[in-house]
């Protein structure tokens, strides 16, 4: 039995220990997260570090190559946008393809001056399946959160822009089982109190169970010619706007390569 001048060190050893074990919680939690990056995007202090690979400068050299045009329409996310020639499917229009391979949301929110300072008629933004399929997150908070700062910062740059939230489609890697959905709901929300338009893609690219549809991907990830025509076809209106949306996209899909890219 412990004496009475024993009690107080008894009692302080297991305070102690239990706030070792909260705290090592608390540390496995955070680097679950995103560890000390997490921490400070969610304090407004840290972005991720800009890419600095040849392949991404050489995308930002060309997207500041393109002319400047009257009424501009930009899509803009990672491989997914990227691989399909948007400008070829609606040749009538202004559009540019301001799409760059493995980006994520914090890559977006980083080099997006260099598309809004264009001030163009509107965006249709696809991002985050890369960071889902890189398993970053364990709650989707951080990326969700860049989605936010990317839709802030458009309207500060360019505020008469409207903005067109895509869903990511399903994918079968298995670090982003199920994340799709989740995280589609989350920017459906964003989309409602942002101020921007939400297009439900997801949903066109999965069956009444959920599974994904088959022929519509190339890899599990991404799209293969059947899979760009529904997204084409979907968009159609939203690109068009007021104007009559023709039946189908100008752009004829059979000339459309099955890993998604354009013939030459």
């Amino acid at each position: 039995m412990l004496s009475r001048r024993m009690l107080p060190w008894a009692a302080l050893a297991v305070s102690l220990a239990v706030h070792v074990v909260s705290g090592g919680a608390m540390l496995y939690a955070l680097n679950g997260m995103g560890g000390v990056t997490y921490v400070a995007q969610r304090l407004g202090f840290a972005n991720g570090a800009p890419r600095t690979d040849g392949m991404h400068a050489q995308a930002i050299a060309a997207h500041a190559a393109y002319p400047h045009r009257d009424g501009e329409i930009h899509f803009v996310g990672d491989s997914l946008t990227h691989r399909f020639p948007w400008a070829q499917c609606f040749a009538d229009l202004p559009v540019y393809n301001f799409g760059i391979g493995n980006d994520t949301t914090s890559d977006l929110l980083n080099r997006v001056e260099t598309f809004a300072a264009r001030q163009p008629d509107k965006i249709f933004l696809m991002i985050g399946t890369n960071d889902l399929e890189m398993g970053r997150f364990a709650d989707h908070d951080l990326f969700a959160l860049n989605t936010e700062r990317l839709l802030e910062r458009i309207a500060a740059i360019t505020p008469a822009t409207r903005v067109y939230i895509q869903s990511v489609p399903p994918t079968q890697n298995p670090l982003a089982a199920g994340a799709a959905a989740r995280f589609n709901e989350r920017l459906e929300r964003l989309a409602d109190e942002r101020g921007a338009v939400y297009i439900d893609l997801h949903s066109h690219f999965v069956d009444e169970r959920g599974d994904i549809r088959a022929g519509l991907f190339t890899d599990g990830t991404h799209l293969s010619t059947a899979g760009y025509a529904i997204w084409a076809r979907v968009i159609s209106p939203y690109v068009y706007g007021d104007e009559p949306a023709p039946a189908a996209p100008a752009f004829a899909m059979t000339s459309i390569a099955d890993d998604g890219a354009a013939t030459p």
